[in-house]
């Protein structure tokens, strides 16, 4: 079935019981059958409940108390993330499509763009910013993406301070895991490793980054130093500005975090502001 169509269907839940499973299930099945409900998934601050049918969405918040925090799915809003290089080198060797092809598992990558350097907009930082909607069972990106020797970091507004190479609530100089870059597993060197060699982009074991299908299906991508739409050639638009700058915060070790947290800038909806955005049928 069409994600577009599970995203009509899914409703994120932002009660405090979210917490609880065994609360959280009470409150649901007290408005609805437990036949209706198809999954339902943990996300940043919340639940994301995916309905059956479209109907059974809208019997739902027809029925459920008008003051619970709740938020279409749809609703998610686009994030712009700068991908900077961190470590290693031949990070110019990385093309565009791989970068997009690796950030696509965890949403729809809309756009971007290469950085320039201000006073010579000719030259490329090396930094990208792209436009990402995540999608709704996500809540988080990786700090880092990595290919071969070639390490970025992946940076965004609110973002916290966390270790790039573990995830863990520290700086990466004060990191002792030992990370293998072969089967990416914790605890051993790919020197060591016996295990087959998993893909960075796509996590797939078998294949490198270099012959992964995801990118190869991307075809020959290059973004442009205005905003480009990275799946259709030569069309750039302003549609976001030319005036994002990476932060400076991309230099530091960055970890984990959430563009849903609950005092983010998402605003929080009635059932019936909802209710009066789903189509008819």
């Amino acid at each position: 079935m069409a994600s577009e169509d599970i995203e009509k269907r899914s409703l994120i839940i932002r009660e405090s019981f979210h917490k609880d499973q065994e609360l959280l299930f009470k409150n649901i099945f007290n408005y609805t059958r437990i036949e209706d409900v198809k999954a339902a998934y943990p996300v940043s601050g919340g639940t994301e409940v995916v309905f059956v049918s479209l109907q059974g969405l809208k019997k739902f918040l027809s029925e459920i108390p008008h003051q619970w925090k709740v938020e279409h799915s749809e609703s998610v809003k686009s994030v712009v993330v700068t991908v900077v290089p961190r470590v290693g080198d031949g990070h110019a060797q990385i093309s565009d499509a791989t970068i997009i092809a690796a950030l696509s598992q965890y949403g729809e990558v809309e756009e971007g763009l290469r950085k320039t350097y201000k006073a010579f907009p000719t030259v490329e930082t090396g930094a990208k910013l792209i436009k990402i909607k995540p999608r709704g069972s996500v809540s988080q990106l990786p700090t880092s993406l990595y290919f071969g020797k070639s390490i970025f970091g992946v940076v965004y507004r609110g973002q916290e301070q966390r270790c790039h190479r573990c995830g863990g609530g520290h700086k990466v100089t004060e990191c002792k895991s030992v990370v293998c870059f072969k089967c990416r597993s914790m605890g051993h060197m790919s020197s060591s490793c016996k295990k087959p060699i998993v893909c960075t982009v796509c996590f797939e074991p078998g294949h490198s980054f270099k012959s992964c299908p995801a990118v190869k299906s991307l075809g020959d991508i290059t973004l442009k130093t205005t905003w480009t739409k990275p799946v259709a050639e030569g069309v750039s638009t302003d549609m976001l500005g030319n005036n994002l700058q990476p932060r400076n915060e991309s230099l530091g070790a960055c970890g984990f975090s959430s563009w849903l947290e609950p005092n983010s800038d998402v605003r929080m909806k009635t059932a019936n502001n909802i209710l009066d955005a789903l189509p008819i049928f």
